[in-house]
């Protein structure tokens, strides 16, 4: 198998311990690789015999000495899903596809996890087990021990629930519950330092409880010297009571005791624990929707942020190759002289994803097509204007001002002040007019501009209509409006000839 320099990827001749190109120690590298690989063994050897604790340390270690250990990575998310730590798990399968794209097991491990119903299985359980902690906090052990429960029915392998209910059982005495729960749980991790913490605080505490039955026991005996031997006897026995002449009666009044002991002591908790449950439950069912969307939203929406993160840079990638395609065929339809088809391929392409070069075509040809859509949209609103329908043709010529409101120098604007004019919206067409004239200072278009804008201003709507009625006959000659004949033999601009006819500049 060829070996490869680590730093510039040069390929080595066997045996050789310095890279030839750049000199880069092979010898400590593969001391390094070599060490991680026997982390890694070390660490499938512990999970082969269930010491996921054992494992886990050991494949960090692997990771701390080579981070690109597809394997000690994969592993290590397996040993964090066998403890039910699947967030964590899922990190760490994130991590290994992200640093290997292919052929990586991890694929696999997220394909069967990123499913709708295991996500929402997932999502439940991390919600039950925050308010179980909730509870524990507020000091509701009975609601908690319920939502624990539920979680180990819904992940037999989740540690964490598993501890925390041993917890309460130790804390509430129950030690022989607690040590069950316990070998369930070493059965999944038997190297876990918390559950061997907790078995030994159950021993020492059964130790305490065995010293003080024994003392109790000593004290009911008595020992004396009978000769040379040391008899020991137990003090007044229960039967020293029943003799004497009211034995029967004795015996009836202890067994009516008794049994009044037995219902007060073992029938009545017994029926208000099952009362407590069944109005634990509950309260469990009622809350549990509310306190899910209290408690764990904020950590959820973090959880999906960081994955949506991870995926959108496949989405990404996904993305460029689709807009260099469009981009593609947007320039073969520019060259073909197509730009109503350039235009729609371009609306597809996003250009933060292209390179320089490619953004450089995509505004080239978006120059070519927004300059096609300005002609079209200035010839239909002068056709508009023509045609006496003034409310299309201001929609058109604001349409050609909201891209490029130099269009024609003025000429544009000019046309929708008229527009404001003919629908009567006078304070429009002055504000219109104005724009104009601080756009395009001492031009001809802009002496017009102010003329008409003054007119407006003084209220001469006779004057207004007289002028707009000479500018909209496309057949008078020039002469008739002597105002624009000064503008001609002053050099004004040609449109100004023209500008009581839009249509004829849109030609």
């Amino acid at each position: 198998m060829a070996d490869f320099c680590f730093y510039c990827g040069e390929e080595l001749p066997d045996g050789l311990d310095r890279c030839p190109t750049c000199g880069a120690d092979q010898l400590s590298y593969r001391r390094i690789i070599e060490e991680a690989d026997s982390y890694y063994n070390s660490g499938l050897e512990k999970a082969k015999v269930r010491d996921l604790t054992g494992a886990i340390t050991c494949l960090n270690d692997a990771l701390r000495f080579h981070k690109y250990h597809t394997d000690a990575r994969n592993l290590l998310g397996l040993c964090l899903y066998e403890r039910g730590e699947t967030v964590a798990a899922l990190s760490e399968w994130v991590i290994s596809k992200n640093l290997q794209p292919t052929d990586n097991a991890a694929d696999h491990y997220l394909q069967q996890i990123q499913t709708a119903g295991e996500m929402a299985r997932i999502r439940d359980m991390i919600n039950r087990y925050n308010q179980a902690l909730a509870y524990c906090r507020e000091g509701n052990r009975d609601l908690a021990r319920i939502q624990l429960k539920r979680i180990i029915a819904m992940n037999s392998r989740n540690l964490s629930a598993y501890h925390l209910l041993a917890l309460i059982m130790i804390q509430e005495k129950e030690y022989d519950d607690a040590w069950e729960i316990l070998k369930k749980a070493i059965v999944i991790d038997v190297g876990d330092t918390t559950t061997l913490r907790y078995q030994q605080e159950i021993r020492s505490e059964r130790e305490k409880e065995n010293n003080g039955k024994k003392k109790r026991h000593k004290a009911k005996v008595i020992s004396f010297q009978d000769g040379n031997e040391t008899v020991t006897m137990p003090t007044n026995s229960f039967r020293d009571l029943l003799d004497g002449s009211g034995t029967t009666i004795l015996n009836i009044l202890i067994g009516l005791i008794l049994g009044l002991l037995v219902c007060f002591f073992l029938i009545i908790p017994t029926v208000r624990q099952n009362a407590r449950n069944d109005a634990a439950n509950a309260l469990v069912d009622a809350n549990e929707t509310a306190t899910t969307n209290q408690n764990s939203i904020s950590q959820l929406q973090a959880q999906v942020k960081s994955l949506n993160d991870e995926l959108s840079k496949y989405t990404g990638m996904s993305d460029a190759v689709t807009s260099y395609e469009l981009l593609m065929q947007a320039n073969a339809s520019y060259a073909a002289g197509d730009l109503a088809q350039a235009g729609a391929q371009m609306a597809s392409i996003n250009r933060d994803l292209l390179s320089s070069t490619g953004q450089s075509v995509y505004d080239t040809i978006l120059l070519a097509v927004n300059a096609k859509k300005l002609d079209t949209d200035f010839a239909t609103a002068t056709t508009f204007y023509n045609d006496g329908e003034y409310d299309k043709a201001l929609e058109n010529f604001n349409a050609v001002i909201a891209v490029d409101e130099k269009y024609r120098d003025g000429e544009t604007l000019y046309r929708l002040g008229q527009t404001y004019e003919k629908l009567k919206q006078t304070d429009q067409a002055i504000a219109t007019y104005q724009h104009l004239i601080e756009l395009f200072p001492d031009t001809a278009v802009a002496s017009r501009a102010d003329r008409r804008m003054q007119a407006l201003q003084k209220g001469t709507q006779a004057a207004v209509s007289d002028r707009l009625g000479t500018e909209t006959t496309a057949a008078q000659p020039a002469t008739e409006n002597t105002g624009d004949q000064a503008e001609s033999q002053a050099g004004a601009d040609p449109a100004a000839q023209t500008e009581g006819n839009p249509e004829q500049v849109a030609q």
